[in-house]
């Protein structure tokens, strides 16, 4: 019962007329739920890829370099699993939550080694502050980066007041 239930969401959710006998009552029912969920992942999947796309593209105007070290926004999921399997620590936890703009998280990289994380920054733009910025296994901010933190937030919040004037 609860495969033939959670098959008619799957339906119901990407549009099927469950009214339609041959759809409510499928003759393979495990069939017929793994294709339903499988239609409902990839659409699911590619419903989450554009948001990531678009709250890079609202978000990439903070991408910023100082004394040898980067920022820039969660580019993908996909990437965002990546940092926490690599720094250990828990941010692929955020995924929907960023893409939603829930929460908003940055990366921060020594600029000559781009692609490796270095710490993971969660911001609230609302209160223009940083919420946790941490490291490999969660290790608290170093000197570098507690000041590469701080000119960072200060052009976030120029550009903001900047955009807030033209506006």
């Amino acid at each position: 019962m609860i495969e033939l239930t959670d098959y008619w969401n799957a339906e119901n959710l990407l549009g099927e007329d469950l009214g339609n006998i041959d759809i409510k009552y499928p003759q393979n029912l495990k069939t017929a739920h793994d294709l339903a969920t499988d239609r409902l992942n990839k659409r699911k999947s590619a419903i989450k890829r554009k948001e990531f796309s678009e709250r890079y593209k609202t978000l990439k105007k903070y991408c910023f370099e100082y004394n040898g070290l980067t920022i820039h926004p969660a580019k993908s999921a996909a990437e965002m699993r990546n940092e926490g399997q690599k720094l250990n620590h828990c941010v692929a936890t955020y995924t929907d939550r960023h893409a939603e703009g829930k929460t908003t998280i940055f990366f921060i990289r020594h600029a000559d080694a781009p692609e490796e994380p270095y710490f993971t920054l969660e911001f609230d733009f609302e209160n223009m502050r940083v919420i946790q910025n941490r490291g490999l296994r969660n290790c608290a901010r170093t000197a570098e980066v507690e000041e590469f933190e701080k000119q960072w937030v200060e052009f976030v919040k120029n550009t903001v007041k900047n955009e807030r004037k033209a506006a």
